[in-house]
């Protein structure tokens, strides 16, 4: 993304679109009632969870005037093995400055 320079910015992302999910506790669906557990992280230990709160769980910055690259990390914890097929969630992004 690219700030002015000097302009503080934070980015969150939002819990997905599956039904159930949470920041803290993201979801991805499959058919049915199907579902896979992951996370997503500001850090690459991915101990600091990647939120939609200002202050407490979203990426900060200040911008520089140039393109600035964002790492996401994730994480797919161990869990009972679900059905065979296609997984999916979208997260939406917000920037707030």
């Amino acid at each position: 993304m690219t700030c002015s320079s000097g302009t503080a910015y934070n980015v969150g992302l939002d819990q997905g679109s599956v039904t159930g999910s949470s920041p803290t506790a993201r979801l991805l669906g499959g058919t049915g009632s199907n579902t896979v557990n992951f996370g997503l992280y500001r850090d690459a230990a991915r101990t600091l969870n990647w939120g939609n709160t200002v202050g407490s769980d979203m990426q900060s910055g200040t911008g520089s005037g140039t393109g600035q690259t964002l790492t996401v990390y994730g994480r797919v914890p161990t869990q009972n093995a679900p059905a065979a097929g296609a997984y999916s969630s979208t997260i939406t992004a917000t920037v707030t400055f």
